[in-house]
């Protein structure tokens, strides 16, 4: 999970319960300057991922990324950049940025992907997000869009949010966790 800016430690304990509820291994970073994704973030992510899948048995091929609001954003160019290394990507009130080219794009085909955006965003515009969904259909991903009438930027605050992600994390066959002794 990709922190955005204003992602809370509460949020994450309470995301990691959901995920723990459900089977699946979370592993919860932030990037190093509070907002934008470096390469330096992204190799971190790398590195503590490799880190988890040497303490637990987490199947490498159903790994997936994602994030809120800037970690949204991030979430899709990581998840194509690395397409070896996720099987899919899911973004809250995040949008795939205009500068992923094409040929980046294109390494979608059959990626599941789950968007949700709040019709009330004043800060990520519904075209934004549509325009880079379209983008992914068009390169063959298989995208999930839900758009939550009545809620903004901080629709993840609504814990049936959250859980249609969960739901849907079941459906494309996410991975589930083992028991995994953390220090």
């Amino acid at each position: 999970l990709l922190h955005g800016s204003t992602i809370s430690s509460d949020f994450i304990r309470k995301f990691e319960a959901l995920a723990q509820a459900r089977g699946y291994a979370l592993l919860a970073v932030t990037n190093r300057n509070g907002y934008y994704w470096t390469e330096v973030d992204e190799a971190a992510v790398l590195d503590a991922m490799g880190m988890l899948q040497q303490r637990c048995p987490i199947d490498a091929g159903r790994v997936f990324v994602g994030g809120g609001s800037a970690g949204g954003h991030t979430a899709y160019g990581f998840a194509l950049t690395h397409r070896n290394r996720f099987k899919g990507c899911f973004a809250f009130c995040g949008r795939l940025n205009p500068s992923v080219t094409d040929e980046e794009v294109a390494g979608a085909k059959d990626m599941p992907v789950f968007i949700m955006l709040g019709a009330e965003d004043k800060l990520v515009s519904r075209k934004s997000v549509e325009e880079g969904k379209a983008r992914l259909e068009k390169a063959g991903a298989r995208v999930a869009f839900h758009l939550m009438e009545g809620a903004g930027h901080d629709l993840l605050r609504n814990p049936e949010h959250v859980r249609l992600l969960f739901d849907w994390l079941a459906e494309v066959d996410a991975p589930p966790a083992a028991d995994c002794p953390l220090p």
